[in-house]
């Protein structure tokens, strides 16, 4: 009857909710106007008719009206009742992510056991379109629910479901979850064993030892990293063995750092840690020479001295490469003064406090612009520089006078950009030898004061100052005339404004 009104006449709504004529109002709903459809709508939810809803539920991805969007979305939140849940279920499957957040929010607001009845029957079917926002959704409500709802994602066939599973896992911080994680070990998805073994790595248990150790195996680089990194995490001195097998055999370059930085935290306690650590130093990688260094921090900086000071020059050298990964600035300037190192080492210790922008070090370095030797003298302008401490701008403006360092000091002012230094770079400009002029024109640029628009101007329009460059075309021989200066004057005028 209800079927043959909605046909052949105005649908009586009120008429087919109290007949509860189920049939009525789905094809009212289907066929009718927007205002029936409305009607329609309200009448199946009134009547809670799991048919009826379940045909809303299928025609609102395709419906226009708003209205009977949010109409769905307010009742779906008010549902308490698990008796609804397979109504809940149905509504998963819609394809609106904003029903499914309702639906959510709805889930997530019942008794937790019952909570947890309804995300493990949407995990189980097989039509559920929304499963990531399930998972997302009991990964939230991880420190409410049952530890066992969360171990039950580690069977999902989906990788990344187990993935999401193993990151909520690790964040609960609990020894209860330790078997889990060891297990996740042998998971086949790469990421999945990534953060099993960094959650791992925090935990306190005396299984997580052997569970990373075993990790060191694996046959992704990342995970063997990460389980270096939580072996150094434990602090436990039986890592030390494992650690020194990895370093020693291992192909990957970046895990051996890891191996490297990870000793670095037994290096205290265990000689043969630190053994290598220092050994390490000398290695013929360049690499694994600075991850060393880096590893070591300031206990590597009496190894390098000592080296520097030697009379091995191939160790030498690497040892004044390293001094650049020195953290300690205090313990740099200290070696700075060792009357036994020569000049190229003095400078080399200049230049990593200068890398380290080391302002404590800013009044001996000004002390080492009157050195003897114009080596020292040019590491200490351009430590300076690199510093850029205004302590230092009349110091190197007086040592602008210095044939040797000239163009040094010029360079450190660009950098450090006091006003001060303006007037004497322009004066620095009638000096027509190419490498103080060009660095005294950079400064001024970088500078940027319009005082030195006119001097540059002048150079631009006169310097006559030029090299040949011979280059071969076709087997021909020809002559490309530069003029460095003028391009480097004509570079500032674009700057300086």
């Amino acid at each position: 009857m209800g079927i043959l009104e909605g046909l052949f006449g105005k649908p009586n709504i009120a008429k087919m909710i109290k007949q509860r004529d189920t049939e009525g109002l789905i094809n009212v709903f289907q066929k009718g106007n927007l205002l029936m459809q409305r009607r329609a709508a309200e009448g199946l939810w009134q009547l809670k008719d799991l048919k009826g809803i379940k045909a809303v539920l299928q025609q609102i991805v395709q419906t226009k009206d708003e209205y009977i969007r949010e109409f769905v979305r307010k009742n779906l939140e008010q549902i308490s009742d698990f008796s609804d849940h397979e109504l809940l279920m149905e509504a998963l499957k819609v394809k609106d992510e904003k029903i499914r957040k309702a639906v959510l929010t709805t889930i997530s607001g019942l008794p937790m056991n019952q909570a947890e009845k309804c995300f493990f029957a949407a995990l189980n079917d097989r039509d559920l379109w929304g499963k990531w926002d399930v998972v997302h959704e009991l990964i939230r409500l991880k420190d409410k629910i049952h530890f066992e709802t969360l171990i039950s994602l580690m069977k999902d066939t989906d990788p990344m479901i187990r993935n999401m599973a193993i990151l909520a896992i690790g964040e609960l911080k609990d020894n209860q979850v330790v078997d889990v994680l060891i297990l996740a070990l042998n998971d086949s998805y790469e990421v999945v064993r990534i953060n099993a073994v960094e959650a791992i790595g925090k935990l306190k248990d005396n299984r997580v030892i052997d569970a990373l150790i075993s990790a060191l195996n694996d046959s992704y680089e990342v995970v063997r990293e990460k389980a270096a990194d939580g072996l150094a995490m434990t602090e436990d001195i039986r890592a030390v063995e494992a650690l020194i097998t990895l370093f020693r055999d291992d192909k990957e370059l970046s895990v051996r750092k890891a191996a490297l930085f990870a000793l670095a935290k037994f290096k205290d306690r265990d000689s043969t840690a630190m053994k290598t650590l220092t050994t390490s130093l000398k290695n013929k990688d360049p690499e694994i020479r600075k991850s060393a260094a880096r590893a070591l921090g300031d206990s590597a900086l009496r190894f390098l001295i000592n080296n520097i000071k030697g009379s091995d020059r191939p160790a030498r050298e690497r040892a004044l490469d390293l001094l650049s990964q020195i953290s300690d600035s205090k313990g740099l300037l200290s070696s700075l003064m060792d009357e036994k190192l020569d000049a190229e080492a003095r400078a080399g210790i200049i230049s990593a406090l200068g890398g380290l922008g080391a302002k404590s070090a800013v009044e001996t370095l000004i002390s080492f612009l009157c050195d003897e030797n114009s080596l020292i003298r040019r590491a200490c302008a351009i430590a300076l520089g690199e510093i850029a401490d205004g302590k230092a701008v009349e110091p190197l403006i007086e040592a602008l006078k210095d044939n040797e360092i000239g163009g040094s000091c010029a360079v450190a002012l660009g950098k450090i950009g006091d006003r001060r230094a303006v007037e004497p770079l322009i004066k620095l400009l009638k000096d027509r030898k190419s490498g103080v002029l060009e660095s005294a024109i950079e400064a001024l640029a970088k500078i940027g004061d319009s005082r030195a628009r006119e001097p540059i101007q002048d150079i631009c329009s006169h310097d006559p100052t030029k090299w040949i460059e011979t280059k071969l075309d076709d087997g021909f021989p020809y002559e490309i005339e530069h003029y460095p200066i003028r391009e480097a004057a004509e570079k500032a005028l674009r700057q300086i404004k």
